[in-house]
């Protein structure tokens, strides 16, 4: 870490050990691992007080010495940053209507202000559960809803249980795999390039065409593991799309090799994906409401226009 942030090294922001472990990985210096042996006994000590004397942690760290056979804090350990989250998400008011009416969306289906972590998560969707629910429940009971032909679902029903009747086919399984294999790789989730992001857009625009109208499911758990897959082709190819359009570094959240910088001209925008009348995607860029904001990052008026 001392090449990449002299000053901070092994204590620096966590997307920069991040980064820079994901570029030793590229140059094929792997496995990395978490170096505990010059840890001092007291330092040692002071960890288990702090961490791994409450919650999940002890139950963690019994695991690894009983089934693994190492000491987290004697024994170097291979280490992996983890994907937590994506920011992809319908878009809603702050009553969690959307703009398909009568369409409300709560929870990790709406789009997030910030990534989960302990506790933020299950606040968001109580939240958001809670308001969503009574605007829908407003809307219905001022709304004069005609009676519903259930001979009009008959299409959609079909074509929903369709994996059922294939006798033979793509496992979910297989392609969510697939799917995973083209999204992970380092050069594709962490250090992003245009060359990069478009081979791997291209591969889920093949997995869409040839593997997805084939999915088959045995039983109801399967036929909604179709489905799950069916909305993670579906996510993949807008994040790979929404990536190429930002063509810009944003420290901590975005990282683009061939694009190093911010944009704050250009980049510090929402981009919007809509549905067009073909089913194609179309995509747009909002400008971020500063002006309503209390708190805003650094030079937020160049982003205006004009």
């Amino acid at each position: 870490m001392e090449s990449y942030d002299p000053i901070l090294k092994d204590r620096a922001p966590v997307y920069r050990v991040v980064l820079a472990s994901a570029k030793e990985a590229m140059k094929g210096h792997v496995p990395i691992s978490i170096d505990v042996r010059s840890m001092s006994e007291p330092d040692r000590e002071k960890f288990r007080l702090l961490m791994v004397s409450h919650g999940w942690q002890p139950i963690l760290f019994e695991k690894c010495r009983k089934e693994e056979g190492y000491d987290i804090l004697r024994d170097n350990i291979e280490w992996k940053p983890a994907y937590e989250s994506n920011k992809l998400g319908i878009d809603t008011t702050l009553d969690g209507r959307t703009s398909l009416e009568g369409l409300f969306a709560a929870g990790m289906a709406r789009t997030l202000g910030i990534n989960p972590f302990t506790g933020w998560s299950i606040a968001s969707c109580t939240w958001s559960g809670y308001v969503a629910g009574r605007s829908a429940s407003e809307y219905a009971r001022h709304s004069n809803f005609k009676e519903i032909d259930p001979s009009s679902w008959a299409d959609q029903r079909e074509k929903f249980h369709g994996p059922l009747k294939r006798k033979s086919g793509v496992d979910p399984d297989s392609l969510i795999r697939d799917l995973q294999e083209i999204l992970f790789p380092v050069d594709v989730l962490i250090i992003l390039a245009g060359r990069w992001l478009k081979k791997a857009l291209d591969q889920v625009l093949h997995l869409k065409e040839e593997k997805l109208p084939s999915l088959k499911a045995s039983e109801m758990r399967s036929l909604i593991r179709a489905r799950e897959a069916q909305t993670m082709v579906l996510s993949a190819e807008m994040t790979l799309r929404a990536s190429l359009l930002r063509k810009e570094t944003r420290e901590s959240i975005f990282y683009r090799e061939d694009y190093p910088s911010p944009d704050n001209e250009n980049g510090l925008k929402w981009i919007v994906v809509q549905k067009g009348r073909q089913g194609e995607m179309e995509f747009s860029t909002e400008e971020i409401p500063f002006d309503h904001y209390r708190f805003r990052p650094p030079g937020p008026e160049k982003a205006k226009p004009g």
